[in-house]
């Protein structure tokens, strides 16, 4: 009985290891996620973020074509909410300066290019500002390098100072361009 417990206590405590290397599920379009970041300067702060749109790149297409900016190099756009929760060190947050995107065509694709996120300098899509504590806001992000991405990775600084990632599912291309 003894060697059955022993048995059944390695065989739960690989279960365990192995279920904590395993990367987390990408966060489902409209779900939120919480990032808790710590920059250089000593500046604390949690957020919210969920993905909410997308623009794929016949769209885009369209809408240059109706004569509005959106940049040659312009291939997409993903629309997310972000509200600051907390924030210590600093009145405002500007999270166009601290996160970095990837865009992928798979959950599990390893070659990640990371981009600053690119915002839109027409008033047509809205950017997003930069944030004081328990603000939110809803802006767009520019899609440069990846044709038709299914997922976006937000790349911080976690709480203790090292590099995180958040993977988001990218939303269906919505089926009308814009308000």
């Amino acid at each position: 009985m003894k060697g059955l417990r022993t048995i059944l206590a390695a065989l739960l405590a690989l279960t365990l290891v192995s279920g904590c290397s395993q990367k987390a599920e990408p966060t489902k379009p409209g779900e939120a996620a919480v990032i808790a970041g710590k920059l250089s300067d000593g500046t604390t702060y949690e957020a919210s973020v969920r993905l909410t749109g997308y623009l794929n790149p016949l769209q885009i297409k369209t809408l240059q074509n109706y004569g509005m900016y959106v940049g040659a190099e312009t291939i997409g756009a993903v629309q997310f909410e972000v509200q600051l929760n907390q924030l210590q060190g600093q009145e405002t947050l500007d999270i166009t300066e601290i996160w970095q995107a990837a865009y992928q065509e798979t959950a599990e694709e390893e070659t990640e290019e990371l981009e600053t996120l690119a915002i839109p300098a027409g008033e047509w899509l809205k950017a997003i500002e930069p944030l004081a504590e328990n603000e939110s806001a809803r802006g767009w992000a520019l899609v440069k390098k990846t044709r038709n991405p299914e997922f976006m990775s937000l790349n911080y600084l976690n709480e203790k100072g090292k590099q995180a990632a958040l993977v988001m599912q990218i939303p269906e291309s919505q089926s009308t361009l814009l308000n």
